[in-house]
């Protein structure tokens, strides 16, 4: 059938493969809704990132060694 890509009434629907390539690729998820925290998914070296962009904080990050670390509070983020 090929690729689907379709926006109904404010949605996106991706019904293949997704690729986004740069330097350092990301996601942002932008809350329109006065006073709302955002949010994005980035790619930079050999690390992943989801970090609250309204106040700068990492809550989930994974390395190259398959290592991860989750932050238990927006403050404070601990390997495992």
């Amino acid at each position: 059938m090929g690729d689907i890509l379709a926006i109904l009434e404010s949605d996106f629907e991706l019904g293949d493969d997704l690729t986004i390539e740069d330097a350092t690729p990301h996601i942002r998820l932008t809350d329109t809704d006065a006073s709302e925290d955002d949010y994005e998914w980035t790619a930079d070296d050999n690390q992943v990132y989801l970090t609250n962009v309204t106040d700068g904080k990492v809550y989930l990050k994974f390395d190259e060694n398959n290592g991860y670390a989750v932050a238990t509070r927006p403050t404070d983020i601990k390997p495992r």
